[in-house]
C-alpha cells in the first residue's frame, strides 16, 4: 500500500445529471488514479436516475485505485444496497490509513462503536470518518451540535478526518478534540445558507470537490472548483 494517501471527496451529486457526468469528467482528468475517491451520499434523488447516476459511480471506480460511497438522505435503502457495499464498512487505503464509512440516517449507536471498536483494536492508524450528515448547522463548526459531533468527538482523536456532505456548503473546522472536519459538497450547483434552518440562498454556478493527502502524520487540503 502507498506510504502517501491521496483522496478525492464529493458528495451531493444528485438533481443533475448532466452536472454530475461534467464534474466527474474533471475528477477523471486532472486527478491522480492512485487517489482513493469518496462520495458522501446523497447520489440518487429519492430512487430517480439511478441507472445514469450508477454509470458515473462505475466510471470513478473503473478509472481510481479505490472508491468507497456513504448513504445519503436522498439515497433509498434498498437501491443504496443493490449497488454499494453494506454499511458500516471499513477500508485500508494506505499504510496507516484505513476509512469507515457509515450510515448517518440509521442505526447511529451500533455504528459509533463499530468506530471505538476498530480504534481501539488498532490505534496507531489515523481513521478517515465518512459520512453523510453535517456535525452542526453553521460552517464553523460553533453552534447546534449534532449526535454526530458529540458522538464522534468523544472517539476520535487529532490526527484523524471527517468527511460529510448533506449542507451543500463549503466547510471545514475542527472539534475539540482537534479533528478536522471537511465538508465535500457541493457536487452540484445548488448551495444553501449555512443556518438553522437551511434553506437555498443561491444557484451557485461553482462545482467543488475536495482534494485531500496525508503524508508524514499531516493532512493537507485544497478545495478544488470548476
Amino acid at each position: 500500500m502507498p506510504l502517501v494517501c491521496l483522496i478525492v471527496a464529493l458528495a451531493d451529486s444528485h438533481g443533475n445529471i448532466n452536472t454530475f457526468e461534467h464534474l466527474v469528467d474533471y475528477v477523471i482528468e486532472h486527478e491522480d488514479s492512485s487517489s482513493v475517491v469518496l462520495h458522501a451520499g446523497d447520489i440518487f434523488d429519492d430512487g430517480y436516475n439511478n441507472g445514469d447516476s450508477v454509470a458515473q459511480i462505475i466510471r470513478l471506480k473503473e478509472n481510481f485505485r479505490d472508491l468507497i460511497v456513504a448513504r445519503g438522505n436522498h439515497d433509498p435503502v434498498d437501491v443504496f444496497d443493490e449497488y454499494f457495499e453494506h454499511l458500516p464498512l471499513i477500508r485500508d487505503v494506505c499504510e496507516n490509513v484505513s476509512v469507515i464509512a457509515i450510515d448517518s440516517n440509521r442505526q447511529m449507536l451500533r455504528q459509533v462503536d463499530f468506530i471505538k471498536n476498530e480504534i481501539q483494536r488498532r490505534p496507531d492508524r489515523h481513521y478517515v470518518i465518512l459520512l453523510h450528515h453535517h456535525l452542526v448547522s453553521c460552517s464553523d463548526g460553533s453552534t447546534s451540535p449534532t449526535f454526530w459531533k458529540v458522538a464522534l468527538t468523544n472517539v476520535l482523536r487529532e490526527n484523524d478526518l471527517i468527511v460529510h456532505g448533506h449542507s451543500h456548503v463549503s466547510a471545514e473546522y475542527r472539534l475539540e478534540n482537534g479533528t478536522l472536519v471537511l465538508c465535500s459538497s457541493k457536487a452540484n450547483k445548488k448551495r444553501y445558507e449555512c443556518n438553522d434552518n437551511c434553506t437555498i440562498c443561491d444557484d451557485d454556478s461553482s462545482l467543488e470537490y475536495l482534494r485531500t493527502r496525508f503524508d508524514n502524520d499531516i493532512w493537507s487540503h485544497e478545495r478544488i472548483k470548476i
